[in-house]
């Protein structure tokens, strides 16, 4: 059994497993260094500095950290963002096969709201886009990459398509 604490005293916020499942990385409120260790034995493997929140690439050799960044996780290099991190302030999740992600357009439109696109990995090309809800945490991407899931700022939680099944 492997007990990993909160270095900033904050609730975790999300527990990513990366997709080959060796590493996980808990995340919590309020940090600035993300942690990850390894899933067999609990062992801290490496600290990653300012990525604050993320998500592991599909094929979990990179940190997807906060305001669009692609950190590499075999030195902790920040490494030019692929096309599908254009214009974007992070990721939401991936699609199981890895083809399609949600991710957060930076910024906001002239009536304030954020707005969520799931885009084909390999071009970056936006495939379908909704305005996110401002209290919908959490949320998530189907396996299918077709839906977002997230609450709905009332004790509820909506279910929106994004795109047809590839």
């Amino acid at each position: 059994v492997t007990t990993v604490t909160s270095q900033s005293g904050g609730e975790p916020t999300a527990l990513p497993f990366s997709p080959d499942s060796r590493l996980f990385a808990p995340l919590f409120r309020g940090q600035t260094k993300t942690r990850l260790f390894e899933s067999g034995t609990g062992a801290l493997r490496t600290t990653l500095n300012g990525v604050g929140y993320g998500t592991f690439t599909p094929d979990s050799a990179g940190m997807l950290a906060s305001r669009g960044r692609l950190i590499r996780l075999s030195d902790g290099k920040e490494l030019p963002p692929p096309p599908y991190l254009a214009g974007t302030s992070g990721v939401i999740g991936f699609s199981a096969d890895g083809s399609r992600v949600l991710v957060r357009r930076a910024g906001v439109d002239v009536q304030g709201r954020e707005w969520l696109e799931l885009r084909e990995v390999a071009t970056g090309r936006t495939l379908g886009a909704i305005t996110r809800v401002w209290d919908g945490w959490p949320e998530a991407l189907s396996p299918d990459g077709t839906t977002w899931i997230g609450g709905d700022g009332e004790g509820g939680v909506r279910l929106l398509p994004l795109a047809p099944p590839q």
